[in-house]
């Protein structure tokens, strides 16, 4: 290059940004619903992953407000928010598993386990005749069990 004066090239870029958010702080602006109940998210913008805000309504009432830890993996149901004490009925989060259908084949066995050792991790719901469990792995794999399929 000629020219008046001397001039020098530089392969870099200056830029400013400014952090906006995408809605109103303290709106709860994300919901996803199945029939009458619902869960939100709440707009706290300064919050980090680890202290995400929520709510569960009936009706458009709200039921329960939690907080979950959005920056760990939750391999295990875990409840956040009791909505009845009395049946375990509640909000539960965790990672999506993979479906049955990518398994090589299921596997049943059968756990014996102490009533009183597991009685914590039942779920019976209000309007079912059985009880579901809710159990961690390290627990399940502490007791004798026997494989009944193949």
């Amino acid at each position: 290059y000629q020219g008046i004066g001397n001039y020098s090239c530089m392969p870099s870029l200056t830029v400013g940004t400014e952090r906006k958010t995408s809605c109103n702080p303290g709106d709860w602006f994300a919901h996803a619903a199945s029939g009458n109940t619902g869960v939100d998210a709440q707009c706290l913008p300064d919050r980090p992953d680890t202290a995400q805000h929520f709510r569960v309504t009936q009706d458009g009432a709200p039921l329960a407000f939690f907080d979950v830890d959005m920056s760990m993996p939750t391999t295990f149901p875990t409840m956040v928010a009791m909505l009845d004490a009395g049946t375990r009925t509640g909000v539960w989060v965790a990672d999506s598993p993979a479906p049955l259908s990518k398994l090589e084949s299921p596997v049943i066995y059968e756990i014996d386990a102490p009533p009183g050792a597991i009685a914590s991790y039942a779920w019976a719901r209000k309007d079912s005749t059985h009880v579901q469990w809710f159990l961690p792995a390290t627990l399940l794999n502490s007791f004798p069990r026997k494989r009944l399929s193949s």
